[in-house]
Formats: C-alpha cells, sequence, structure tokens
C-alpha cells in the first residue's frame, strides 16, 4: 500500500499496520471460501440433526460465528469495517500529493535540491564536448589550469537549455524550469501517469471493500432444497420460487455432465411472472436476487421402476412399479409390490441403508404375493449379480428406475455488487495506469562552465545508465554545435 499516513512503520494507518490488516483480511476471505465448500449446506434447516451428531456446543458455535455463511457473519463484516477505515484514511491523507505529482512538475529550488547520486553525467564547457570527459584529456587539464576556457554566457546557456528540452522532450520528458542567480535549474519527468494510476487503483479497492460491506451488512444467501412441484419461499420478497422441471443430463461414458432446473417465480396469486431454466454459472435473476443451481440429490424414493421378469421357458416379461403400488405379473400367478428404495445400498448392523443421496448402488425392495405365499427381497440396478433369488421358476431383475430428486439452490442477494463492479473496473485501470508507465525524473543544472545532470533517487526512480549516456551524447552533440566544439 503506497498511501500512507506516517512515514514510519507505526501509527494506525502505518505501512506495517496495513500490511497486517490486509493479510488479516486475506486469510479470512480464504476461510470463508474454504468454509462455503466443506459446511454442510442443509446445516440451518437440520439444526437438531446436527445437534446429536456434532453435540449442542459445536453447534452453538458455528451458529455464533454463522460458518455456514461466513461472508455474511459479524466477524467478517468486522474485518472489512477495519479494511475500509484504513484504506480511506490513507487515501484522504495522500491524495493531494499523488494528484500532484501526476499533473504537475516542480523545479529545483535551488543548487542544494539537486541530488548528488544516481545515474548522470556532468558536462564542462572547457571539455572536447564531442567526446567522453577524461581527467587526463591534456586538452582539458591545459584550459582548466591557465584559465583559457570561456563561459558559457547568458544567451549560450539559453539556447543549450532549448537544445536540452528538445532532447528531453523527444525522450517523453516533460520539464520545469526555475532559475538560481543566473544559473538555470530543470526538473524532467516522465510516466507521471503512474501515480495517479496508483490512486486510482486504491479508490477502486475503497469502492469495492464499500460494496463487499453493503453486501456482507445487507446482503442474504441460503440454499433450498426442492423437487418437482415445490414451491420454496424468496426470502424478503413477496415472491415464490416453483420448481416446474429437474433434469440431469449425462456425458457420452454417463457420467453426470449438468444439471438443469426449470423455475418459476411466482406471485402471491400464483401466476408466474418469469421462468427460466437455470445450470451451474447461468443463474436466473429476478428483482435483485440471483438463484443458482448448486447442487441436487436423490431422496429415498422413486417415480417409477421398470423390472424384467426371466421364466425358465419363454419369453421374458417387463412390467412397471410405481412407489406404494402393485402390478401382476403375466402368466406367473405373482403380484409384486415397490418397498423401500435405497439410492447408495449399504448393509450394517442395523440392517440396509443408504450410504448417501447419489445413484452410486441404487437398490430397490420388491415384494412377491401369491395366492400361497409371500417373498420379499432386493434387487440392484448396476450388480444384478446380487439380486435376491425369490424362488419359482424364473429370476427378477431392475432395469431402469427413476428416482425422486431434490434440486439444490443457492438464492443469493448482494446490494453492493454495482459497487463492487465499479471498483474492480476503476481498480484495474489503475493497474493498467500503474505497469504502462515507468516513473523517471531528472534533475539538473546548467551555469556558466558546465551542466550536471541526473536521476533523482527514490521508491519510484529509475536507475538507468543506458538512456543517461543516449542523453548525455545527444546534449554533448548539441552543445558542441552552439559553443563551437570547445570553448
Amino acid at each position: 500500500m503506497s498511501l500512507k499516513v506516517t512515514s514510519g512503520t507505526g501509527g494506525i494507518v502505518g505501512q506495517r499496520f496495513a500490511v497486517f490488516v490486509i493479510s488479516l483480511l486475506f486469510a479470512a476471505t480464504a476461510a470463508g471460501w474454504l468454509l462455503t465448500e466443506l459446511f454442510p449446506r442443509d446445516f440451518s434447516r437440520n439444526i437438531e440433526t446436527y445437534k446429536e451428531s456434532w453435540g449442542g456446543a459445536a453447534v452453538a458455535v458455528s451458529r455464533w460465528l454463522r460458518l455456514d455463511d461466513p461472508f455474511h457473519s459479524i466477524w467478517y463484516t468486522a474485518l472489512l469495517v477495519l479494511f475500509f477505515l484504513t484504506l480511506l484514511l490513507c487515501i484522504a491523507t495522500g491524495w493531494k500529493s499523488f494528484v500532484k505529482k501526476a499533473l504537475f512538475i516542480e523545479p529545483p529550488a535551488g543548487m542544494d535540491d539537486l541530488p548528488s547520486g544516481g545515474d548522470g553525467a556532468e558536462i564542462l564547457w572547457i571539455d572536447p564536448l564531442g567526446s567522453t570527459p577524461s581527467r587526463k584529456d591534456p586538452t582539458t587539464h591545459f584550459a582548466g589550469k591557465h584559465r583559457t576556457a570561456v563561459a558559457a554566457d547568458e544567451k549560450a546557456r539559453g539556447l543549450i537549455y532549448e537544445a536540452v528540452l528538445g532532447i528531453l522532450r523527444k525522450k517523453g520528458y516533460s520539464v520545469a524550469r526555475g532559475d538560481g542567480g543566473g544559473t538555470i535549474l530543470f526538473t524532467a519527468a516522465a510516466g507521471r501517469w503512474r501515480y495517479l494510476g496508483n490512486l486510482l487503483f486504491h479508490a477502486g479497492l475503497l469502492a469495492l471493500t464499500a460494496g463487499g460491506m453493503l453486501g456482507s451488512i445487507a446482503g442474504s444467501s441460503e440454499f433450498l432444497y426442492g423437487r418437482r412441484g415445490d414451491l420454496l419461499p424468496l426470502h424478503g420478497s413477496e415472491n415464490s420460487i416453483r420448481v416446474d422441471d429437474f433434469r440431469i443430463i449425462k456425458a457420452a461414458g454417463g457420467q453426470v455432465g449438468d444439471y438443469v432446473s426449470t423455475l418459476s417465480v411466482v406471485d402471491k396469486g400464483g401466476t408466474a411472472v418469469r421462468t427460466a431454466a437455470i445450470e451451474v454459472n447461468k443463474p436466473l435473476k429476478f428483482g435483485g436476487f440471483n438463484i443458482y443451481q448448486s447442487a441436487y440429490y436423490v431422496d429415498e424414493e422413486m417415480e417409477w421402476a421398470t423390472l424384467r421378469y426371466e421364466p425358465a421357458e419363454g419369453a421374458p416379461v417387463r412390467f412397471t412399479l410405481k412407489g406404494g403400488s402393485g402390478a401382476e405379473i403375466e402368466g406367473t400367478g405373482y403380484s409384486a409390490v415397490a418397498g423401500r428404495f435405497f439410492p447408495d445400498f449399504r448393509m450394517g448392523r442395523g440392517g440396509p441403508f443408504s450410504a448417501s443421496p447419489q445413484m452410486a448402488n441404487p437398490a430397490l425392495e420388491v415384494r412377491l404375493f401369491s395366492a400361497a405365499d409371500t417373498v420379499s427381497g432386493y434387487l440392484f440396478l448396476l450388480h444384478p449379480k446380487f439380486n435376491t433369488a425369490f424362488g419359482g421358476e424364473g429370476s427378477l431383475f431392475l432395469e431402469d428406475l427413476e428416482p425422486v430428486y431434490y434440486t439444490g439452490l443457492e438464492i443469493s442477494s448482494n446490494p453492493g455488487a454495482a459497487l463492487m463492479l465499479w471498483g474492480m473496473g476503476v481498480s484495474s485501470a489503475g493497474l493498467l495506469l500503474l505497469y504502462a508507465f515507468i516513473h523517471k525524473k531528472l534533475k539538473g543544472h546548467i551555469s556558466g562552465d558546465r551542466m550536471a545532470i541526473r536521476s533523482a533517487q527514490g521508491r519510484l526512480a529509475a536507475r538507468m545508465p543506458g538512456e543517461m549516456a543516449s542523453i548525455e551524447k545527444e546534449i554533448r552533440a548539441a552543445a558542441a554545435a552552439i559553443l563551437g566544439g570547445r570553448s
């Protein structure tokens, strides 16, 4: 952070404190994203369930810290406010200096204001002006010892300054002139828009933080699950969300490629005012809300199942079962009824259970009835060799099954989104200026017997021996032409 209140490392917005606040906010943001990915999305809806598995204390701490929705928590908002105040004080105390440096060039206040170090050149008019100066040059030594050199008069100094001005402007410098008792003082600067870029970057970052604060305080985010036909509340609005359809799109290898929900925004009277199909990264935007396709899960319910009975002799018989309904198996004397459905079948000490809400190992409990007896067992969609042998003269298989899918929707609102986007744009413009311009600053003077020019040292000053050598060569040639080669 370049803008700061104090020149040292202390103070409320000193450099060390600013770096500490930035690091803390970065760590909190990273932790927030991690918690968002790892924390159960149904936490707020199933508090009692998690109390049983986690314990009351863990659930209480999680709710107090709002770990299921960290970006709207008190601790994250407090860090945003602290960073905002730090940045605001930095800008408030530094913007005038940055604008001044970007728009104006101050000439040296006097000979004492000229730099003593850095890259540069010193040209004596008694030198052979077309060559590199050398203390061992006999002409220079003779002219200095016997004072035979003629000083550059006021007119010659003016002409030399005009030549220097043209050379520096050609290389992209802007020049400001001053006078010090007959000596011409000048400052040349290039890449001054870098200062404006620095200011724009910080201003954009301030707007971005303000938008984040507004979203953290007044925004909201929640996860809702619903199946086809369900009406879900849109908190903060008189409207509701109706789940019209949910589809899973599978890739060529059978893996899930995408999942799509068709949703309708329904008003109080039940009229759909907006209908759209949403998928991952393609939300439905309505009235300040963004409704994202976030997840899905399979409940232990089914829409229908297609079964196949293969007798010892004759053609297979196919029939369809629906949840809770039965069907006769033609030519067998049996009727079949669907029992419990397991999306991910496992057998535990307490009996069968579903290990996950995904279709990892779908299995269906089936009961067969006849006039003589009743038998039950399990049919496996992906692993038919584990099917229960129901007896009789044939085998039963599960061919296809459509479970009841619940779509998972993330519904969020962020009133600071527009401000954040504006801040990102301004910060990006500032970064472009920062990287497009290299700040270079030179200071020099022209007197009766010499000219000196050097790069001003500082955080943004460039050490540029190659460019200074080129400038010196052109100035020597121009001065030689004005003074007649040597004075």
